[in-house]
């Protein structure tokens, strides 16, 4: 029902509430964890690289192409490489991400996943 606390939990899952208390909307008051490791830990586990939540309006830019608008969304959460913070920096690593990132492979594969790949130049308007 509305008003229940839906999109509280899942916001607090993805770790985009506040901790401090006071603060007008919602907050967390406790800590949330993961197979029993916080959202922040020294394990080197990132859960935002993992874990996203898309709000209910879900707001485009409609001048993008379906497929600039995925190069974007990867932009944003990966900088823009399929390389990560647990890649070994060797000459053969180096040479596979170089490819990867050459090839869109990441954007490439999650369109053909979400049968979007015979309409990646179509602009996504408003």
């Amino acid at each position: 029902p509305p008003g229940s606390g839906k999109t509280s939990l899942l916001r607090a899952i993805a770790g985009l509430l506040p901790n401090k208390k006071g603060k007008r909307g919602p907050s967390i008051d406790g800590s949330i964890e993961y197979n029993g490791l916080p959202y922040q830990n020294d394990k080197g586990i990132i859960f935002s690289n993992a874990i996203s939540f898309i709000d209910q309006t879900d707001n485009h830019a409609p001048r993008l192409t379906v497929r600039e608008t995925f190069k974007f969304a990867f932009s944003c959460k990966s900088g823009g490489t399929h390389r990560t913070a647990e890649t070994p920096s060797t000459e053969k690593a180096d040479g596979l991400i170089a490819e990867l990132d050459k090839n869109e492979f990441r954007i490439n594969m999650i369109l053909e996943a979400l049968g979007l790949s015979h309409g990646f130049d179509t602009f996504v308007g408003n």
